[in-house]
């Protein structure tokens, strides 16, 4: 077998697209310097499979660094034999203009891309053990997940890109997350990283598995991380859920004729939907990233940050820090939506019993989520001493909208929650009106605190609540 792995695309000994894409990006810089800062952007060494027209490459980079003229003579200088000379008249011959640079440049990056596969291809071939294919396994995730772009943009660039995505017809693609008041206030899309917090039992796994099942049949593609809940579970939550069945009677198989009808009709409904449940215990941040790519997931749910496998640290937080700069690097650089799901660390309560609600300084072991975080989600109970009370859903971090509290009535027995507006029940408003006395008296006391500090002449920069102003309207 040849492991030659460009031999399909060489014909007789002529270049092959890569030889001559190479060739056309060396004749480009030497004919147009203008070209040469992006060129030198989009490209690196080892686009230049040739080791020849990499060290021509390597040389007028040098050149242009040093801020001298691009052109011929310095760089077969640079090169330092004549022997270049031939190959750098070829380059100019082969390339009648530098207008199709940028073009050039990325059949370089895609033809270094394909040889780089296929000696995965062979690699994996030639493996004697299961080790060892998953190392190659691995690099050629990785390798899908790199690439020169485009990184750097003029002011000109940016107002095209605006007024081009104010112009396209096409809606915005933010995730639905099935409750209107979040789709008003936030606009969650590729690239972003998102948090929901809330404390053991509160309902953040049924909230996730209900966010993802209604994200998936609006047509995106969705992976759930299940690091804690067997598959099993999730099918009979989702079941319950989508069927009107209850979970009793599912987990009894206790199904009436009608209920049956319902799950039928809705696995009619859901049988073509692009979700996927993984039950990753013991994942890494490497393994939710290798199944991503597989996947080819446009949004991922993460259930949940603290038990995702980590370098061992004997600082858990340490750990949990690393996981959070982990997702959040693989959210922008795969371009998918990434929602972790996180435990917190509960808030002490007063000498009634109370404390207040939960926010994102209350994320378990580690503050990186909340620097990370695009939008942070806080899922708390109404009534601390009765799960089945009503939650509150609080948007404590949100970048680009508002932050505000909106409520929810959980179904138990068919596993989901509905929106409940805050002023309907009477209880709920006084939960609601009492947690916000317990706040606005928290910071009363740290304010007082802060200007206690500040005596002695010191200057005080303090971050201002999110919600400073008042309550927003949902």
């Amino acid at each position: 077998m040849s492991r030659d792995p460009f031999a399909p695309i060489s014909e007789g000994g002529q270049l092959t697209r890569w030889n001559a894409a190479q060739s056309s990006v060396i004749g480009s810089i030497l004919l147009d310097e203008s070209c040469c800062a992006e060129v030198f952007q989009a490209t690196t060494p080892e686009m230049f499979g040739d080791s020849t027209l990499r060290h021509i490459y390597e040389a007028a980079r040098r050149v242009w660094l040093e801020k001298r003229q691009v052109d011929p003579v310095l760089v077969m200088s640079e090169c330092g034999s004549d022997s270049y000379a031939e190959t750098i008249a070829e380059c100019l011959r082969l390339t009648p203009t530098a207008a199709n640079v940028l073009e050039y440049c990325e059949l370089c990056a895609k033809c270094l891309k394909l040889f780089n596969f296929r000696q995965a291809g062979y690699e994996l071939l030639d493996a004697m053990t299961a080790d060892e294919a998953e190392a190659v396994w691995q690099r050629l995730g990785k390798e899908l997940m790199t690439g020169k772009k485009k990184n750097v943009y003029s002011y000109r660039d940016m107002l095209d890109s605006f007024f081009n995505r104010l112009n396209d017809p096409a809606p915005p693609d933010y995730v639905d997350w099935g409750f209107q008041p979040l789709n008003e206030v936030m606009t969650v899309q590729h690239g972003h990283f998102v948090t929901i917090g809330a404390e053991s039992s509160a309902g953040k796994t049924l909230l996730a598995l209900q966010f993802a099942r209604h994200i998936a049949q609006g047509g995106k593609r969705v992976g759930f991380f299940s690091l804690e809940t067997p598959h099993e579970d999730a099918e009979d939550r989702l079941m319950a859920n989508g069927g009107d069945v209850a979970l009793p009677a599912i987990k009894h198989k206790r199904i009436d004729d009608a209920s049956m009808r319902r799950l039928t009709k809705d696995a009619q409904r859901m049988y073509d939907v692009n979700f996927d449940l993984i039950e990753a215990a013991g994942y890494s941040v490497e393994d939710i990233q290798r199944d991503t790519i597989a996947g080819r997931y446009d949004v991922i749910f993460v259930d949940y940050v603290q038990i995702v496998n980590a370098l061992k640290d004997d600082d858990v937080s340490r750990q949990v820090r690393n996981v959070s700069i982990g997702l959040h690097a693989l959210s922008l650089q795969l371009g998918c939506t990434v929602i972790a799901l996180s435990q917190v660390t509960l808030p002490e309560r007063d000498k009634q019993g109370k404390r207040r609600y939960l926010n994102k300084w209350d994320l378990r072991e580690s503050k990186q989520l909340v620097n990370d975080s695009q939008v942070i989600m806080m899922l708390d109970l109404t009534d601390l001493n009765d799960y089945s009370s009503p939650r509150v859903l609080i948007v404590d971090k949100n970048k680009d909208g508002a932050c505000g509290r909106m409520f929810l009535e959980i179904d138990a027995p068919h596993m989901r929650f509905n929106y409940l507006p805050a002023y309907e029940d009477s209880s709920i408003a006084d939960a609601w009106e009492r947690n916000a006395k317990m706040d606005r008296n928290r910071e009363a006391r740290q304010e007082k605190e802060r200007r206690k500090r500040g005596i002695n002449g010191q200057v005080n920069i303090v971050e201002l609540d999110d919600n400073e102003g008042g309550e927003l309207p949902f």
